[in-house]
């Protein structure tokens, strides 16, 4: 990393009358870590300019501007006789909108003040006009002989100026440094201002991937449905423009919804909306912060010093700031909660979300199950809070968002109508940005919406294929090497997504060269030339480092670890070891499963032998790794495995461990095991360790959720465990074989969900009678499983007795 810059003041004044003063403030500001720019030592120099020029060139390189008066004005600007150097510097910070204070000494602040009341009491002005000024300079008399007249024609500029006439007078080198502490304080509006215009740029100019998300913040985007929670306002809910007003009231904002939903877009457009507002920006500052990026001060929380000075380093280039005002109210937006852990915990999101950030107004956002733990740290605060949650798109408005983005390509258009394009495209495109990649990648290409598409992994995989083609051809790739070049990217690509990855949850940063040599390590045939060239121009790397940011949508880097983790799967490669040891997030997972449902049978039974192996060896002591390699066990595609499975489950549900056991006869039982079902309702019903793991383990199956120690405990109908009961209700329901097997076992974890909580959660009248009628027609309908479900109706039963027990209060 670069070598931070400092914060850099440029001195202006004359050292006739004030060398002494020059070399106090000089010594003072140095100590606190601000470069001064002053003509004694550090101007910079060009032969081809003289002295004067070279001044006014270094008042450029400044952020901020002092100037001090005293007695003396000043040789006179060559350019222009009327003004002193001095003078002229003064104009050139104001020219150059940086930012500025001045301090006029005592005798010199005297002089004026009896001027302007000498040619009051003649004229009854107002506003003096320079004019005026000058006509009185020519006849007034002096108090102090030593002060020159052209400093006081200098001083009415400063002082009749319509902003930043605020002066600071001084009689010693004490009165200076007093009153500079102070001062120095005003200059931090001028950073939180820069700070604002260099986020919206940084947000609205985003470049990696054309014009992507400028184009959908600007105007084509189509809002995603959003739904108030938990009153489920109907009404049309734009973000962008509820949150600002939310934020004012010193509220709270939870932003929830599933990866891809377009959570993130929401909380950009309502920050940008919110920054345009500036006329408060002297009490509230806005702020968008990446988390899973910001240092972790020594007490182990985020606090708002630290996220300014991050945003400092990280966006201006600048050394921390020290004169921080620290009255400001800020509106915080927080992003990248989903990021910090697969699985955070309270105590994790509480190192975000602590006392300190909640004197300010926060909205953040997050995965469903991300935003119900951090709005239960905020109920436990008493603090007023909303909830919205983002839906993901329905086809007709992924269609309606598609004809109106590229209504100028008919071509597009007429093939996107096609029915079995609608089909395949519109139904497997369920986020704003990818789908304007995608879209834009094809047009850009003179390319057609491809056809060959049977799920999420197929349309993301000929997508990069056509990226790939596009990037290669703009960095001049010969075709003799494309083929390999291609190849070589990929694995790149593959690599880096893990070792972001890895890197969730930590305050590590990942540099290039570092992450180069890991490359050519994994992959050694691969061009470093190549590799420089792709990190240049396909990540996002920090505006003043080589650290690797990561990819613009979280979406890519889950696909290429997916394709990283079949991959080692197929080569029996050790490095699968360090997936299986980590609880890889559920939206890799659903790639995977998308990725190994396209192989051909040899490649199927590959992964299962792979898996296999490690369960019964590298595994054999590590429950986490066992739990996942159970995991995709279950969900591997059958085949012509399914004996060779079923008899790998029979021998793991004898496992000494509980939610092992568990989660291999689920396994049997979705096999249509029903000896496994009786030995899992057995285990279930007669141990309370068995049933805490069965609670958890439900939550992982149908909710999408991974292990926790810790089980919900805040139960509404949107909680993960009212989640996970709208889910198993939809087994219940559902009378396809899958899921016959497992109704009795489902209502029993209704039935303990609800009687550990002794809360209804979700379950109203209207579920109980569907659950009825579901199980009364299956017993019609396939009378060869009438004995599940008799055994269902017993446990329907008992969660009925227990329902009607319940207060509707809970």
């Amino acid at each position: 990393m670069k070598q931070l810059d400092k914060w850099k003041i440029f001195l202006s004044s004359t050292s006739k009358d004030l060398h002494d003063v020059r070399d106090h403030i000089t010594q003072f500001l140095r100590t606190k870590g601000i470069e001064v720019i002053r003509f004694e030592d550090n101007f910079i120099k060009d032969v081809n300019k003289n002295s004067q020029q070279i001044c006014i060139d270094n008042v450029r390189n400044a952020d901020f501007f002092i100037l001090v008066l005293d007695c003396c004005c000043g040789e006179k600007y060559n350019i222009d006789n009327s003004i002193s150097i001095t003078q002229a510097e003064f104009r050139e910070a104001k020219k150059n909108n940086i930012p500025y204070i001045f301090f006029i000494s005592e005798r010199l602040k005297d002089e004026y003040f009896n001027l302007i009341g000498n040619i009051n009491a003649k004229n009854q002005k107002k506003v003096i006009k320079a004019p005026v000024l000058k006509k009185h300079l020519r006849t007034y008399t002096l108090i102090d002989n030593n002060i020159e007249t052209d400093l006081l024609f200098f001083t009415h500029e400063l002082m009749s100026s319509n902003e930043g006439n605020y002066a600071s007078f001084f009689s010693s080198n004490i009165d200076i440094e007093k009153e500079m502490l102070s001062r120095l304080k005003d200059f931090s509006f001028s950073i939180y201002r820069k700070i604002i215009s260099a986020q919206t740029d940084l947000l609205l100019g985003n470049g990696e991937f054309g014009r992507t998300l400028k184009g959908l913040l600007g105007g084509y985007y189509t809002k995603p449905e959003v739904r108030k929670i938990p009153d489920y306002d109907g009404g049309d809910i734009d973000l962008s423009k509820t949150i600002p007003p939310i934020l004012e009231e010193k509220r709270y904002v939870i932003i929830q919804g599933k990866a891809g939903a377009g959570k993130t877009t929401e909380l950009i457009r309502a920050y940008l909306n919110d920054s345009v507002d500036e006329n408060n920006y002297m009490k509230k500052m806005k702020l968008y912060v990446r988390l899973k990026d910001l240092p972790i001060n020594e007490f182990g929380i985020v606090d708002p010093l630290t996220i300014i000075n991050y945003q400092i380093e990280n966006i201006l280039g600048r050394g921390p700031y020290e004169f921080l005002y620290g009255e400001v109210n800020f509106h915080l937006y927080f992003d990248g909660l989903d990021e910090i852990a697969t699985d955070p915990r309270e105590k994790d999101i509480k190192i975000y979300v602590n006392a300190s950030v909640l004197k300010h107004s926060l909205a953040l956002a997050g995965r469903v199950e991300i935003g119900e733990r951090v709005r239960n740290i905020l109920l436990q605060q008493d603090v007023s809070l909303l909830v919205y949650e983002v839906y993901e798109w329905d086809n007709k408005k992924a269609n309606i968002f598609l004809t109106k983005t590229f209504a100028s390509y008919p071509s597009l258009i007429e093939e996107l109508e096609e029915e079995h394009i609608q089909k395949k495209i519109v139904d497997l495109i369920k986020n704003p940005l990818i789908a304007t990649m995608f879209a834009f990648i094809i047009h850009e290409n003179d390319l057609k919406w491809p056809v060959d598409v049977d799920n999420q992994a197929s349309l993301f995989d000929i997508f990069i294929d056509r990226w790939l083609n596009r990037e290669l051809v703009r960095l001049s790739i010969n075709s003799r090497s494309f083929s390999k070049s291609k190849k070589d990217i990929r694995k790149a690509w593959r690599i880096t997504a893990w070792e972001l990855y890895q890197l969730l949850g930590s305050n590590r940063l990942l540099k290039t060269d570092q992450l180069i040599e890991t490359i050519i390590l994994l992959q050694p045939n691969i061009s470093k030339k190549l590799l420089g060239n792709i990190f240049e121009s396909l990540l996002i790397k920090s505006r003043i480092s080589d650290v690797i940011k990561g990819f613009i949508h979280e979406q890519f880097m889950e696909y290429f670890i997916a394709e990283l983790f079949v991959d080692h799967c197929l080569n029996n490669d050790e490095a699968v070891l360090s997936y299986l040891e980590k609880a890889i997030r559920g939206d890799v997972n659903d790639f995977i499963r998308a990725i190994w449902d396209r192989f051909e049978d040899r490649k199927v039974v590959k992964i299962f032998e792979t898996l296999k192996s490690l369960y019964y060896n590298q595994a054999v002591d590590n429950i986490q790794m066992q739990a996942n390699i159970i995991y995709y066990m279950s969900r591997i595609p059958m085949r012509n495995l399914r004996d060779q499975v079923k008899d790998f489950f029979e021998k793991a549900s004898y496992s000494t461990h509980m939610f092992i056991s568990n989660g291999a006869l689920y396994s049997l039982v979705r096999l249509g095991d029903f000896s496994a079902e009786e030995r899992l309702y057995h285990s279930l019903s007669t141990s309370k360790e068995a049933a805490s793991y069965n609670r958890r383990l439900h939550l992982e199956y149908y909710a999408d959720v991974l292990p926790s120690p810790n089980p919900p405990t805040f139960d509404d109908e949107v909680s993960l465990w009212g989640r996970c009961c709208k889910e198993l209700l939809e087994h219940l329901y559902d009378n396809r074989d899958k899921f016959i097997y497992t109704k009795r076992v489902d209502i029993f974890t209704i039935r303990d969900l609800m009687s550990s909580r002794q809360h209804r959660g979700s379950l109203d009248h209207e579920n109980l009678e569907q659950i009825h009628k579901s199980l009364m027609r299956l017993k019609k309908e396939r009378p060869a499983y009438i004995h599940i479900v008799d055994k269902a109706m017993v446990e329907y039963c008992k969660l009925k007795e227990l329902w009607e027990s319940l207060s509707i209060s809970g």
